[in-house]
C-alpha cells in the first residue's frame, strides 16, 4: 500500500480554503490559464443514495465494490487470461449485482473473476460523472499535452488532490489493481494498453 507524506496526508485530509489556493494557483501556473480560474466548481458529489449502482460514489459504495477488486486481485485471479476482456455470465453478474447494490458481503468464489470485472466496469460506467469529475476531466487531459513529463506527473498529482476525497480513494484502488494486472501481463495477457481500451 501506498504511504502518503505526512505533510501531503494533512493537505488531503483538510479542506482548508489557504491549500486549496495554493494547488489551484500551481495549476493554473502549470496549465498557463487565469489564476482566478475555479478548478473545482463542479467537484461536489451529488446526495448520496441508497443504492451503489447509477449514484455518486460513497465510502459504504466503494466498500462493497472493494468485495470485487479484492477478489480480482487475489494471485489465483489476477492471472486468469483475459481478465478485463472476456465476459462472464449474465446470470450470475445479475445475482452478484443484486448482492452488491443491497450492501451484502459476497462470496466472490461462487463467481468467475470475468463476472466480477464486469461487474466493476459496469459500476465504473453508471456513475453520473466521470471519476476525475466533470470540472476538472478537461484539466487532466490538458496536463497530457504539457511540455515535459514533470510537468505533466507535477499537474496530475495537484488535480488528484482536487479530487472529492471519494473519488480519490476509489481512483487509487482502481489504479492500484489496474497495475497489479499489468504486472501479470505474461499470465493474462493484458497489459496497459489492452487495459486502456
Amino acid at each position: 500500500m501506498f504511504i502518503l507524506h505526512p505533510t501531503l496526508q494533512k493537505v488531503l485530509s483538510t479542506s482548508d480554503v489557504a491549500y486549496r489556493s495554493m494547488i489551484t494557483t500551481e495549476l493554473a501556473r502549470l496549465l498557463d490559464i487565469d489564476s482566478e480560474f475555479k478548478f473545482d466548481e463542479d467537484n461536489d458529489n451529488h446526495q448520496p443514495s441508497a443504492t451503489v449502482f447509477g449514484t455518486s460514489l460513497t465510502h459504504d459504495g466503494i466498500c462493497s465494490i472493494s468485495q470485487l477488486i479484492k477478489y480480482i486481485s487475489r494471485p489465483d485471479q489476477i492471472i486468469e487470461e483475459g481478465i478485463f476482456r472476456k465476459s462472464g455470465v449474465k446470470s450470475r453478474q445479475h445475482e452478484l449485482h443484486q448482492m452488491i447494490a443491497t450492501g451484502q458481503t459476497i462470496d466472490c468464489q461462487q463467481y468467475s473473476v470475468h463476472d466480477c470485472c464486469d461487474l466493476l466496469k459496469r459500476f465504473i460506467s453508471e456513475l453520473p460523472q466521470s471519476l476525475l469529475t466533470n470540472g476538472l476531466e478537461k484539466f487532466f487531459l490538458q496536463s497530457l499535452k504539457l511540455d515535459s513529463a514533470q510537468k505533466q506527473l507535477d499537474t496530475i498529482r495537484l488535480l488528484i488532490l482536487l479530487l472529492p476525497a471519494t473519488n480519490r480513494i476509489f481512483l487509487n484502488e482502481i489504479l492500484t489493481l489496474f497495475d497489479n494486472v499489468a504486472k501479470h501481463s505474461n499470465q493474462n495477457r493484458m497489459n496497459i494498453e489492452n487495459l486502456a481500451r
